[in-house]
């Protein structure tokens, strides 16, 4: 019978291919760190470049990226390390920079304004 740890990192990096491009993918479970993980991706024809543009389109769609994980699979993964991987990957492959840009308006709407001046008085003096 196969442990627990031994199942997660079994299929930890497969999970991780599907939670980026939503496909099951034949990852190879030897690989160590995300380095050789990011290189099994471009085998299987997703590079950094790829993922970036297909995590984009699924923000303009206003769908999630990465992909959620099935239910079955989220008690198999050990959340601290998932996150950190999945922000390693995230950063190695540039794709939060083309997320997060800085708004560049300057003005509050009428709306706004009318909420910054209705603070209540514990917040002491607006403007």
């Amino acid at each position: 019978m196969v442990g627990y740890s031994e199942s997660v990192s079994s299929r930890f990096y497969s999970l991780l291919g599907f939670a980026l491009c939503g496909e099951d993918l034949d990852i190879d479970e030897g690989i160590d760190g995300v380095g050789e993980f990011l290189t099994c991706m471009e085998d299987a024809g997703w590079t950094g470049e790829e993922l970036r543009a297909h995590a984009w389109r699924r923000w303009e769609a206003e769908q999630p990226w990465p992909y959620p994980l099935p239910a079955d699979s989220l008690i198999q993964v050990d959340s601290a390390r998932w996150y950190a991987t999945v922000l390693e990957v995230r950063r190695a492959i540039v794709v939060d920079q083309i997320r997060q840009t800085p708004s560049r308006r300057t003005t509050l709407t009428d709306d706004e304004r009318r909420l910054w001046q209705d603070r209540p008085p514990h917040h002491g003096p607006s403007g």
